[in-house]
């Protein structure tokens, strides 16, 4: 949107602005990060355009317009004229918002049927910063409204919840696994990527000092190495195609590791947990973007780790 949209009961037009969702327990991450003027505001933060992706993000609105209007029929026309599917981001005047959003198309979100493959369902976010003002954005980090990825949870048969982390990668960046591929699941006790990786067909050596849960060694195509992730020799595995981390170390040993599989000529992707220790040295988060190609991301699933990826 070049130029304003003016009507005679509403305008619309374009911000320099770009609005940060932050995850409820990382807002001061996410504000430290940030570099510039910043206005935060209840669950939201106002800010100056990045030049970089956001890491603490929850969601980012990359492109940001802003509605004035006088009456809630008045921001329900605009919001209808530029889309319709919205999904709002409650903050103030909560009562006011509600009445527009009750006015819009319904737009129910589901719970994500993991690799189901459809196509995301377009949509529009928008929250009510007063009562004559809307910020929207049609343009989101996340292809999950306010980033929250809930998915239908398999509580019978992974071990533990650290799987979600790998469903969330995969759904996030729409890049899975071909059946067969190859996969090495670092740190992999008690099996939660095991699992997951299995259940798409892979081919999957598990690598932990501690063994994987005896439901998920009994599944096929899973194999286990009961020693130290790091003792492993890249030329071993010319065929790897999915690198996959969990392994509970310090930043550094982790990329240390990581540049030795590349420096190999490994031409596998890669999903690492970076485990965090007290407060975040986003330097450190640099020398990970250093190699090319690369992106960190806090998942919703995240707690206090962020996740690298490198597809290749």
């Amino acid at each position: 949107m070049n130029n304003p949209i003016q009507d005679s009961t509403y305008s619309i037009e374009k911000t320099n602005v770009e609005i940060f969702i932050p995850h409820i327990h990382f807002k001061q991450n996410l504000l430290d990060e940030l570099i510039g003027s910043t206005e935060s505001f209840e669950n939201y933060i106002l800010s100056e355009p990045q030049k970089e992706s956001v890491i603490w993000a929850q969601d980012t609105w990359q492109t940001v317009g802003k509605i004035v209007f006088s009456s809630i029929n008045q921001a329900v026309k605009a919001l209808r004229s530029l889309t319709k599917n919205w999904y709002l981001h409650t903050a103030s005047s909560h009562r006011r918002a509600t009445l527009i959003q009750d006015k819009l198309a319904k737009f129910k979100i589901n719970r994500i049927e993991f690799n189901d493959h459809q196509d995301p369902l377009k949509f529009g976010c928008w929250l009510l910063h007063d009562n004559n003002t809307i910020y929207y954005s049609l343009d989101t980090s996340k292809n999950k409204p306010g980033g929250i990825y809930e998915f239908n949870e398999n509580k019978t048969f992974p071990p533990n919840r650290a799987y979600l982390k790998l469903w969330e990668t995969f759904t996030l960046f729409n890049q899975y696994p071909n059946e067969f591929d190859e996969c090495l699941d670092l740190g992999g006790s008690p099996g939660g990527w095991s699992w997951v990786l299995q259940s798409l067909g892979c081919a999957v050596t598990a690598v932990d000092k501690a063994p994987l849960d005896k439901k998920i060694l009994e599944l096929p195509n899973i194999k286990m190495l009961q020693q130290s992730a790091f003792a492993l020799e890249p030329n071993d595995y010319p065929n790897l195609k999915w690198f996959c981390s969990d392994i509970i170390c310090y930043p550094d040993r982790l990329l240390k590791l990581i540049h030795q599989w590349l420096d190999a000529g490994c031409q596998a992707n890669f999903i690492c947990t970076i485990k965090l220790q007290g407060d975040t040295d986003m330097k450190l988060f640099d020398q990970f973007l250093a190699i090319k190609g690369s992106t960190i991301t806090h998942l919703y699933h995240n707690k206090n780790e962020v996740t690298w990826v490198l597809i290749q």
